[in-house]
């Protein structure tokens, strides 16, 4: 079930966070990025965004297994991270479809995000193209590749 995140759902959506860092970014990353952004979350990290923005989790039977977050005020999608146990079965694109439907109905004609290197073809798959490649710093020091997209939603 997909639904509007809570503050309860804080702690599954930094176990949902991490745990694809560290599983699934690690494959385009070296432990050193993957340290550095992971290490920088808590379950505090969700607070804000969950309060002022828009996150959506994927709920199964009370276990967070996904999670989705919309920065509307930016046209900006900032999350969608699946456990790595729960990819490739459609998860992250209902998670997207769902804040892409939240944006249409608040009037954005486009989104965009910071795409990392592994979930390149995700986004390609659902109609974002590459805009530029970027770099994040994570610590002074450490960056990570990133690639800008963005998608027409009209």
């Amino acid at each position: 079930m997909i639904r509007r995140a809570t503050p309860a759902d804080a702690e599954g959506i930094f176990r949902v966070h991490r745990s694809a860092i560290l599983d699934v970014a690690s494959t385009r990353y070296t432990s050193e990025q993957i340290e550095a952004w992971a290490g920088k979350l808590s379950p505090a990290s969700y607070t804000e965004p969950i309060e002022n923005k828009i996150v959506f989790v994927a709920d199964d039977a009370g276990q967070i297994c996904g999670f989705g977050q919309l920065d509307p005020k930016n046209s900006m999608v900032e999350a969608v991270y699946v456990l790595p146990g729960h990819l490739r079965r459609g998860l992250g694109g209902r998670l997207l479809s769902a804040l892409e439907s939240i944006a249409r109905a608040s009037g954005l004609a486009q989104l965009t995000l910071d795409a990392s290197l592994n979930s390149l073809p995700f986004y390609e798959q659902a109609g974002y193209r590459r805009v530029r490649s970027v770099g994040h710093e994570l610590k002074p020091g450490v960056s990570i590749p990133c690639v800008v997209m963005r998608k027409e939603l009209v």
